[in-house]
This record gives C-alpha cells, structure tokens and sequence, in this order.
C-alpha cells in the first residue's frame, strides 16, 4: 500500500496538506501541476479534485485525478517538429528566422555586429548517388553534430534543407569572430567520415554576411551569405568568402 502522506512529490506542491483538510472535510481542486511521481517520472495531472465523505462515522475522502502527461508530450513534440529538423534535430529555417529576426533587433538596438554563415556540403549529390540517401543522411547528421560542437553557445545552427545549413553568430566583438568561426568549421571537415563502412572525404563551402554592413534585414543577409557561397565555390570549394 502507498502512504500518500510521505510522497516527496506530493509534499512539494502542497497535496499532501490538501489531502489532510480534504479529510477534516474540505473540498478541494487543483487545475493543473506539473511534479516526479514516486516512481521518478514526471508526470501533468489536470482536475485533482478531492471530494470529503463519510462513511460510518469515518472521515473519508475521495479523490479523481486526470493524468495528461501523454497528452503534454505530444503537445511538445508536436512544438518540436514545428521548429526543427526531423533529420538533424537541428533548428528548422523558421526558428533560425525568428531567432534572426530577435538578434537583428537587439543588435540594432545596442549597436553591435553579427554573421549569418550559409554553407552546403561540397559535390553532396555524389554521395547520395554513390552510395544511397542512407548514407547521405548520416552524413547531414554528423555534420550538424560536429559544427554544434565548435559553435560558442551563443551561436546558432539549422538546417536550411537539403545539405545547406545556417549559421548565426552574435555577441560579435570584431568581424574577425566571424573569419575564426567559418575557419573552425572548416577544420570541422578535415577528419574523414566513416559512414557504413565508408570513409567519406567531404569538404564545404561557406558564405558569411555581416549585420549591418550587408544588410540590414533576416532576408537580405541570407541571400547576401548565399552569392558569398557561390563564389567559395568559384575560387575552388573548401573555402569561405565574406560578401562583398
């Protein structure tokens, strides 16, 4: 039998004292909590009600409770899925705008500097020709996890579609952040891949927009990251060009 009195995650949102004046006869409803069930899950309840009887001269109390904590994941997933890659679970082009359009607005505020990057993989089709869209989807995968890793944490990543992604930097001190961060992700493509059996050498193109000198909106500072790519592809591939 369970003693509801020494529930740790009863006691923490105040159920426990309720339940003891529910049995002193006081009705009671809780709307909706969120706390860790004693068995460690963490669970949503919705309409805790508790209602006094009695019942041979015994003060009683009878309790509903409706468990939402199913109906609460699929509303976050449902949240996730709308703002990120199912592939990568990298961000999806819509989060990257609203977080673009969120730094554009402080970085006008406070009069700072920031990049977007855009940058695809190098003959990307060759490999999924190759050697099949599995292949190539892993490949998009260790390629977001690797660039996520030599990102500062205030800068972000998404994929655009495709094998193109964005980068956004903020907390700029100097362009010169900008050329140190398209260099760590180019070093990111120095290793080898090893996919399926495969070792996969893949290189990248990278283009770099600077807020506010080559633009001054989410829309213009992407297409400007974009023309900046297409001529890293010119002078070779493997490279990154700055607009200008």
């Amino acid at each position: 039998s369970l003693n509801v009195f020494k529930l740790l995650g009863y006691q923490r949102i105040g159920l426990v004292d309720r339940i003891k004046r529910g049995l002193d006869g006081e009705f009671f409803k809780m709307d909706s909590v969120e706390y860790t069930s004693h068995f460690g899950k963490r669970t949503t309840i919705r309409n805790f009600i508790g209602m006094p009887f009695e019942e041979e001269d015994e003060k009683k109390l009878l309790m509903f409770v409706e468990d939402i904590t199913k109906q609460k994941f699929d509303e976050l997933q449902l949240a996730h899925l709308a703002t990120h890659d199912m592939l990568t679970s990298l961000p999806n082009r819509t989060l990257f705008f609203d977080r673009l359009k969120i730094a554009l607005a402080s970085a006008q505020r406070f009069k700072q500097q920031l990049a977007v990057m855009l940058f695809d993989l190098d003959k990307f089709k060759e490999v999924n020709d190759k050697l099949g869209h599995k292949v190539g989807d892993e490949l998009l995968i260790i390629v977001g996890e690797r660039v996520t890793g030599v990102l500062r944490q205030s800068d972000s990543l998404a994929r655009m579609g495709g094998d193109e992604f964005l980068v956004l930097l903020t907390n700029m001190s100097q362009i010169g952040d900008a050329d140190m961060v398209a260099k760590r992700i180019l070093d990111v493509f120095q290793k080898p891949f090893n996919i399926e059996g495969n070792t996969l050498y893949v290189t990248t193109s990278i283009g770099v927009a600077i807020y506010p000198d080559d633009g001054e909106n989410a829309d213009v500072l992407i297409k400007c990251a974009d023309i900046a790519m297409y001529e890293a592809k010119q002078s070779g591939r493997n490279a990154y060009r700055r607009y200008k």
